[in-house]
């Protein structure tokens, strides 16, 4: 596939580890409310009416919030919670146009999911892609 990229476009890319701003999902509440175990079935979904705003899921790990919040997210979200057991949710709050640091839904997920978003600046791998010479 590099030779195809390098061939066809001019482009290389290679693996690189910077520092980076970063959000850290967090676990701080276990026995949050809004976790329930695996349902039989297979859906998961986000659903947005009039600012209100619901995110649910029948049986995933909770690492798949970050499918969801990465797509709203400026920065990079990693998962540290640790958790990798299939869970359900529901998780539901209500977003203002005028609050862009998404203070409801960070409290929605405190509240609702036990999970925290935390700044922080580390170390990344990430793939730079370049003009190949």
């Amino acid at each position: 596939m590099q030779k195809e990229l390098k061939n066809k476009l001019g482009l290389a890319g290679h693996p690189e580890t910077k520092n980076e701003d970063v959000m850290l999902l967090e676990m701080q509440n276990p026995n949050a409310p809004g976790i329930h175990p695996p349902v039989h079935g297979t859906y998961c979904y986000m659903n947005g009416n009039l600012n209100r705003v619901k995110i649910t899921w029948a049986n995933e790990p909770i690492s798949k919030i970050n499918d969801f919040l990465q797509s709203a997210s400026p920065l990079p979200i990693i998962d540290e919670t640790g958790l990798t057991n299939r869970c359900s949710i529901d998780l539901r709050w209500t977003e203002s146009l005028l609050d862009s640091e998404h203070t409801a839904l960070q409290n929605a997920l405190r509240e609702q999911l036990g999970l925290v978003l935390v700044p922080t600046n580390m170390p990344v791998e990430m793939l730079v892609v370049e003009k190949a010479e």
